[in-house]
């Protein structure tokens, strides 16, 4: 097991698979998630590992890092690329909005990035990506697209929480 892995959320969409080809281009095995599964508009399908995981059901991740520890993989980086986008100012936008919008760009987010952090800190090095926006990070960008900002704004302060916990080691 000496070649790096790279876990990448939401490998059947429009980043994760333009994320995977290019690990795999690196020399990377790629261990992809989604949702549901569908090999068939994928090229490089046979060089990836899928796997069917409901990001939003803590027991359905903790479930998958299971088999993957059970495998002995370690992962050296993940790409978490899962989630959501709706428009709507602060009028258009319901609580049901927020709530889904965090629910599909931060919780999703933070159920795959915990286990993954803990082996890294574990193991003493790691990279963990994830998909923001300027809406998340910047509030003038996210005027028409409330809820989808909220929830990308929770994954910036993710990060530097992980940073921060990280501390001196090599995981970021």
């Amino acid at each position: 097991m000496n070649e790096k892995k790279v876990l990448i959320t939401g490998i059947t969409g429009n980043l994760g698979k333009a994320v995977a080809e290019e690990f795999i281009r690196s020399g990377y095995g790629v261990v992809g998630l989604a949702r549901f599964i569908s090999k068939e508009p994928l090229s490089f399908a046979d060089n990836i590992e899928f796997h069917a995981v409901d990001l939003s059901d803590e027991a359905s991740v903790n479930d998958f890092y299971t088999q993957m520890i059970d495998k002995g993989y370690l992962f050296d980086a993940a790409v978490f690329t899962t989630g959501g986008f709706a428009s709507g100012s602060v009028s258009q936008t319901s609580l049901t909005d927020i709530r889904k919008q965090i629910q599909l760009n931060f919780e999703t987010a933070f159920l795959a990035a915990k286990p993954l952090f803990l082996q890294m800190l574990d193991k003493g090095k790691g990279r963990i990506f994830f998909s923001g926006s300027n809406a998340g990070r910047d509030a003038s960008q996210g005027t028409n697209a409330v809820a989808y900002a909220l929830g990308k704004s929770l994954l910036f302060h993710l990060a530097s929480l992980l940073n921060a916990e990280a501390g001196h080691k090599d995981v970021r």
